[in-house]
């Protein structure tokens, strides 16, 4: 039945006195934690744990704050520096103008007319009398050793090499009207060692079919002249290997032919290098003998079948320099003849500026760099040095951000080295190029070299040049590699910075929060992928180029799951395992797994979304950085105060009065600021929501303590209702034994006395079991006034429909038989001293 209303002569609750005398009476540090919360800004009074825990949460968050704009002129300057000196916007504009006319440049795909048989479709090139084999192609087409003559006569020659006009004077070494060609063409080829592939079979029945049949193994290169010598038993240049020199200094990295899928075309190339230890086999083309010298001579290597099946590998290499925008560029069309028959064509660049300090503002960005990179060894050093002081470097090296940091300073090292032996190789192609102009023939378009040693001095340049590029070309794409890595590097410093804001620390401490669930997911996630990629290798590898190795199948599956496939393509042979594979691939890797790992962000991001919701943000807190360094340049430190509090016994309650008791010079605002905010971020926490699975996981605990307890009751009342059949059909009495069981035993007076003290022990014991029992009664009674003061006080002072009115000291509740019970509470004046209690009335109305 419903209890009756209050009666007019109840007065109000005083809710925040009851609940400060509630606080005094409970020694449950949890619940005088939600009191407190729950109390509003008259309770000011907190413990000396969450005190300290506020304290060293206001220390970091202004550590990170001050953190922050180094974090960001690091990043900044370094940006700066490394766009200064690698003019990138420059370097890929001549970059861009060669690679497209190589890599686009067509040739018709016609031989010369000696070569065939027929007559039809003569044409006159450049006086050559010529038959049209194809259409129009461009490089990724030559698939023959014809093509590749072709394609180097129409397409690269006439683009780098200048032809003779004795009516218009041409400058000898310009390339696309800016660009100047420095040291001629070198045309290169590697070659393999040619044996019997009879040796390369144990077996008698392969040993009778390849007889007498030439192998070219892949790995074994030659370094013996070939072809027929020319006047005097002498070979011409190029039909024997350079000088050990070249072959050595070149470091030479023969690049095997590896496929790569593009979306573009099936063709590409991803160049993966290994040690060489061959021989190059080279031929130079010199820009100042023209045009019609240089297709001369790539026809004699035509015509003597320098290129044939040992060949392995053929590069073209130049090298322009463009004046205007100071940009070298390093140019090599590679054609790979691989072991299977096919020919693998592929330009390779290397654009770097010509003068890195053109610029006064490369310099300042260097200085301006260098000097936030000693700042951040000078604070690490520190930082280390007061762990070691106190023995804590084990502890300091567990935090992550610490190896931040130190990895910051190492890449920034290892980028600074790397740069000067750039720098150190750029002034010897600077050096090289001097000398080839020097040794360049003084007559005019045309005419050969004074002397022979001049001409021997312009080639072994022009030789150390393209060697020196060419470990150049390597060192900068790595070094290219390591700086686009250390910007990445440099980007998570600033998840760091930004735990000094609590709205922008969201994603950081999602990241943290979820990092140990998200590695489980990955291992499961990658054993997955590495199942369904090695399964491709087998229902595509022999006919898709990006399924044929393991780390193409690999990315070609994660591809998939990004969304980017060809549904067609990969059923192409209309296999049903085919289906079977990409089907079930997409459901359980790209719909299950992927969302899994999405709900694994989103479930921590919403605890920790909702915890920020109640901080400052960061306009606010900047707002309170600038209120700090104006008006409260005379506050204690925060360190200071930490000790203060620190000292005092167990865990205390502190207000501002006892704050201000302890440390005499802390000004009154200052403490009843530190107690107000140490109170709120108690209130923010008890506050404090769960994560979605945090929530599913107690309302499944909570299910399953609830579902055990209804079996024990339900096992109780089968037992009870078990018990009271027996009883009712007396069948409990059957099983006591006969009358003459029993009978009289009479003890001795001193035995008995000693059972008479044991009764009444037991009698006393039950009467103190009894006696505990009520005031466990009487216990659970407060308990439940105690609840119906927090709920009275959530319910009217916290009601917006309600107007507040005076609160007197005395409340009305409901007891448990339906009736209105009148309790007065000790009241207090402002400063907390008891005034008096009034009586306890109970008013009893019935229904």
């Amino acid at each position: 039945m419903a209890a009756a209303p209050p009666t007019e002569d109840v007065a109000e609750v005083d809710l925040p006195r009851d609940i400060a005398r509630l606080l005094q009476g409970d020694s449950n540090s949890d619940l005088r934690k939600v009191l407190k919360a729950k109390g509003g800004s008259n309770l000011v009074e907190v413990s000396k744990e969450s005190l300290l825990s506020h304290l060293e949460e206001m220390k970091r968050t202004r550590d990170e704050c001050r953190k922050f704009p180094f974090v960001l002129l690091f990043f900044i300057s370094f940006a700066t520096s490394v766009l200064n000196h690698e003019h990138i916007s420059d370097v890929s504009q001549v970059e861009r103008s060669f690679r497209g006319l190589l890599e686009e440049g067509g040739f018709e795909g016609s031989l010369p007319e000696e070569l065939v048989v027929t007559e039809s479709g003569i044409n006159s090139i450049r006086g050559r009398d010529r038959t049209f084999v194809a259409g129009h192609k461009v490089m990724k087409d030559i698939t023959t050793l014809a093509d590749v003559w072709l394609y180097l006569e129409e397409a690269v020659l006439p683009i780098v090499i200048n032809e003779i006009d004795t009516s218009w004077q041409a400058p000898a070494y310009r390339v696309l009207r800016y660009n100047q060609l420095i040291g001629g063409i070198q045309i290169q080829q590697i070659r393999r060692q040619q044996e019997d592939c009879a040796s390369a079979f144990s077996g008698d029945e392969m040993v009778g079919l390849v007889q007498g049949f030439q192998c070219y193994p892949p790995a074994k290169y030659s370094k013996e002249c070939f072809g027929e010598p020319g006047i005097g038993g002498e070979y011409d240049p190029g039909w024997c290997p350079d000088p050990d020199k070249s072959t050595e200094a070149n470091g030479r990295r023969l690049f095997a032919e590896q496929f790569a899928y593009d979306g573009k075309d099936d063709t590409s190339l991803a160049l993966f290098g290994y040690g060489f230890e061959g021989g190059l086999y080279t031929v130079t083309l010199l820009g100042h003998l023209g045009l019609e010298k240089a297709l001369e001579t790539l026809a004699d290597l035509r015509d003597r079948n320098w290129l044939d099946a040992a060949s392995a590998w053929l590069g073209v290499k130049f090298l322009v320099l463009n004046a205007d925008l100071a940009v070298y560029t390093h140019c090599i069309v590679n054609v790979w003849l691989s072991s299977s028959g096919a020919l693998i064509p592929a330009a390779t660049f290397s654009s770097f500026p010509a003068e890195p300090y053109q610029h006064q503002s490369a310099v300042a960005s260097d200085a301006i760099y260098f000097a936030l990179w000693l700042h951040l060894v000078v604070t690490c050093s520190a930082s280390l040095t007061k762990a070691i002081k106190r023995g804590q470097v084990r502890a300091h090296f567990s935090i992550g951000w610490t190896w931040l940091n130190w990895l910051t300073i190492i890449g920034g090292g290892i980028c600074t080295v790397a740069f000067v032996l750039f720098y150190d190789r750029l002034r010897d192609v600077k050096q090289f190029g001097l000398d080839i102009a020097a040794n360049r023939p003084t007559g005019p378009f045309g005419v050969d070299f004074d002397t022979p040693e001049q001409r021997n001095g312009y080639m072994a340049t022009s030789t150390d040049m393209h060697i020196t590029l060419a470990q150049m070309a390597v060192s900068l794409s790595y070094l290219r590699n390591f700086i686009a890595s250390y910007i990445v590097l440099l980007t998570l410093r600033f998840f760091e910075a930004f735990l000094g804001q609590p709205r922008l620390a969201v994603v950081t401490k999602t990241l943290l929060g979820s990092a140990v669930d998200v590695l489980h997911f990955l291992i499961v996630l990658l054993s997955v992928v590495i199942s369904y990629a090695l399964a491709g290798m087998f229902l595509f590898g022999h006919r898709l180029i990006q399924f044929s190795q393991f780390y193409m199948s690999f990315n070609s599956c994660l591809v998939i799951v990004w969304g980017s496939y060809e549904y067609e393509e990969l059923i192409e042979e209309g296999s049903f395992y085919s289906s079977i594979w990409f089907f079930s691939f997409i459901a359980i890797v790209a719909l299950i797994t992927v969302n899994m790992f999405i709900a694994i962000i989103i479930d921590i991001h919403a605890k920790v979304k909702m915890e920020a919701n109640s901080k400052e943000n960061l306009f606010v807190q900047l707002g309170s950085m600038i209120q700090h360094l104006w008006t409260r340049r005379d506050w204690v430190p925060y360190a200071v105060v930490k000790s203060a509090v620190a000292e005092f016994d167990g865990n205390m309650d502190i207000t501002a009065a006892v704050l201000l008791s302890k440390i005499e010079t802390m000004p009154p605002k200052q403490a009843a600021a530190l107690i107000e905010e140490a109170a709120l971020a108690d209130k923010a926490e008890a506050e404090s929501g769960f994560s979605l699975s945090t929530a599913t996981t107690m309302v499944g605990l909570i299910k399953q303590e609830v579902t055990s307890i209804a079996e024990a009751l339900e096992f109780f009342e089968q037992m009870e209702e078990h018990e009271e059949e027996e009883r009712r059909d007396g069948a409990w009495t059957s099983q006591l034994p006969p009358e003459s069981y029993f009978h009289e035993v009479t003890l001795d007076a001193e035995a008995e006395g000693k059972l008479n003290g044991i009764e009444q022990k037991l009698l006393d014991l039950e009467d103190s079991i009894t006696m505990s029992m009520q005031e466990t009664l009487d216990s659970g009674q407060a308990t439940r006034d105690r609840l119906r003061v927090l709920t009275r006080y959530i319910t009217e002072a916290w009601s917006p429909d309600e107007p507040s009115s005076p609160r007197s000291p005395s409340m009305t509740v409901a007891d448990e038989d339906n009736s209105m019970t009148k309790r007065a509470y000790p009241t207090t004046d402002r400063k907390g001293a008891m005034l008096g209690a009034s009586d306890v009335t109970v008013e009893d109305e019935q229904d």
